[in-house]
Order: structure tokens, then sequence, then C-alpha cells
């Protein structure tokens, strides 16, 4: 057995950092197999076209997109659903630890690469502002992704040609009793001559959001839901529609070649 031959503090305990992901995908590789696929669905029990509570329900997909969410909203309507009293998300195949470890040290760092982890979870649990320049004088269209996902409020104006991008945006918890979104601020302006342009941060608590956005899905493709959003499930229920992820050899492609902290 060969001895040491050089070591620099060899002793000390350092962050192994995104090194940390080579041993995340290879116990992954080893417990699941690369063919795994995460599943996401909706539950519930409906009854002549009308469902009192439909459940979101994952299992840890960090892949899961708003074009899912719509795959299974046009499931149920074509299954019959026409009405949803509530919506529900079972986050409990994960636990509550939702921020990763060391990532509450920075609690006003907002980018995208710092987003927490839920057993549902949509767009990476980060939310996208899209902002689209109209005619000079005029107010510039935005909108976010995924759907739901924020409070939003401000203007954004749209101003001469050659005048850049002045886009301001911040997120913070809504102190509002009974708010469980993060307030949206937008404000400032773009240059008429700009194209859409999009700014990605991450969520505070990620939990919820996927109700929100399968809340708005769900009324996109003609179907009636009422306001309420929680966490929860239905022990007994059918299960309405499902996704599946792409193989997990595939999912993790961007955990190695582009280091990606919410998919590891």
């Amino acid at each position: 057995r060969p001895g040491v031959v050089a070591g620099v503090e060899a002793a000390r305990p350092l962050n192994p950092a995104s090194n940390q992901k080579i041993l995340t995908a290879a116990a992954a590789l080893h417990y699941l197999g690369p063919a795994y696929r995460f599943k996401t669905e909706l539950r519930g029990n409906p009854k002549n076209g009308v469902a009192e509570v439909i459940v979101l329900s994952g299992n840890g997909d960090p892949s899961l997109g708003t074009q899912d969410l719509w795959r299974l909203a046009r499931v149920v309507r074509e299954r019959g659903l026409k009405r949803v009293g509530a919506v529900y998300v079972d986050q409990s195949y994960f636990d509550d630890q939702f921020v990763p470890p060391a990532f509450e040290q920075q609690p006003n760092e907002w980018a995208a690469f710092r987003a927490p982890v839920s057993a549902v979870a949509v767009e990476q649990n980060t939310v996208t502002l899209n902002v689209l320049p109209n005619a000079s004088g005029t107010a510039a269209s935005f909108w976010f992704e995924p759907p739901g996902a924020v409070d939003s409020h401000g203007t954004i104006a749209t101003r001469a040609p050659g005048s850049g991008d002045a886009v301001g945006w911040s997120l913070r918890p809504d102190d509002a009793p009974g708010a469980t979104r993060l307030r949206s601020e937008v404000s400032g302006g773009i240059a008429a001559d700009l194209g859409r342009r999009r700014y990605t941060r991450r969520l505070e608590d990620p939990r919820l959001v996927p109700g929100y956005a399968l809340r708005d899905v769900l009324k996109d493709v003609g179907i009636e839901v009422g306001d309420e959003v929680r966490l929860g499930k239905l022990p007994s229920s059918e299960q309405l529609a499902y996704i599946t992820s792409k193989p997990l050899a595939q999912l993790l492609y961007p955990v190695g070649k582009e280091s990606d902290n919410f998919y590891a």
C-alpha cells in the first residue's frame, strides 16, 4: 500500500463545493439507475365533471416546466373536468428543509442558481420576468413564468429608441396578512427598439407556486377553478393525469456539464 508522497493541510475540512455533484450523480445512478424517470401526477375524485379538490404531487422531477402543467391540464379537460374547488400541492415526498445548506446565509441574493428545492418544482423554482416593448410613450407588456408565481405591482415604460434597458425589478416576501407569494415590484423602462427581454430570479418559498401555476393553466384551458391553493393531499384519490421526466441518465447532463445546482 503506497504511503503519502506529499500533502498540504490534508486534514483540514473544506467545503467540497461543486465536487459534491460527482458523488450526487454517482449515488443517483447507483440507487435509481440510469433509466429512472420522475413522475408528477394530478389526483382527485371528480364527479360529473366537478372535483372539490385536485392535487398536484411529485417525487422531485427537476425538469418540470410550465408546458408540463399545460399537458396535465389538457388531459383532465379531455376527461371531462369542468370545475375545481381548490388546488392542493403535495410536497410530502421531500422533507421541510427546502433551503439548501448555507443558502440561508445570503437571504438577499436572488440569483437563479440559488433556488430552493421541493418535491414538486416548476421552472427550477425560479420566476422569470418577460418584458416586451411597445410604441414609445406607452407601457411595455410584461408577464411572469410560471404564471401566478408572484403578486405583481408596478409598470414598465416604453421609451425612445436607443435609450437601452433600464428595467427595475425587485422581489421580497409580502408582509400582508395571509400573503403566500412573493411581492414583485417592476419599474423603469425599456427602449422601443429592443426585443423581448427575460430576467430570472429564485423563489423564496417554492412549495405553493406549482399550485398557483396550475390554477392559472387550468383556467386557461377553460376549467373553472376556485381561489384556494394550499399544501395537502388526498389519501384515497384517483390518478387523473401524469407526466414522466426524461431518463435520469439524460437529466444528469446539466449536473456534470453545466454544474447545475438545482438539478443536483
